[in-house]
């Protein structure tokens, strides 16, 4: 989280490890930006803009993956999920198709079903 609010660069955080093999860094670091991001739209865009390099590692293993993190981040509090999952498909992160995928695969997400309505 320091590094979030040090305002470092995606090089910097680079330099601190995120290039490794170890998959849980890029995780907890992107659970850690779509917190921070929560305060608003313009926020959650700079913070995914300015780390992107780094949600890319994370992105390595599937756009639904990053779907689910930031369900489980945001499950609470449906406003800020939807925020933060417009934010994500603006920035490309996750496209239209991999989202409409990710919704209708597990019928736990009541979040997603139940604004659906």
């Amino acid at each position: 989280m320091q590094l979030i609010l040090k305002k470092k660069t995606n090089e910097d955080l680079m330099a601190y490890g995120f290039a490794e093999n170890d998959s849980t860094l890029p995780k907890s670091f992107v659970i850690a930006v779509l917190c921070m991001g929560g305060k608003s739209f313009t926020h959650m865009r700079t913070l995914l803009k300015r780390y992107r390099k780094v949600i890319n590692l994370f992105l390595e293993n599937s756009g639904s993956e990053f779907l689910d993190v930031l369900f489980r981040v945001w499950e609470k509090s449906p406003e800020k999920f939807l925020m933060a999952f417009s934010c994500t498909l603006e920035a490309g992160i996750v496209n239209d198709v991999e989202a409409l995928k990710w919704a209708v695969e597990d019928e736990t997400r009541a979040l997603v079903t139940q604004r659906a309505r």
